[in-house]
């Protein structure tokens, strides 16, 4: 579930916040 709610995230910031997410989630 964390997965999609991220990808909404990403989607309403943009990529750059992509892999800043992205980041957080592989590293909590």
């Amino acid at each position: 579930g964390l997965q999609l709610f991220n990808i909404d995230i990403i989607r309403e910031h943009g990529t750059r916040d992509c892999y800043f997410v992205i980041d957080i989630n592989y590293f909590p």
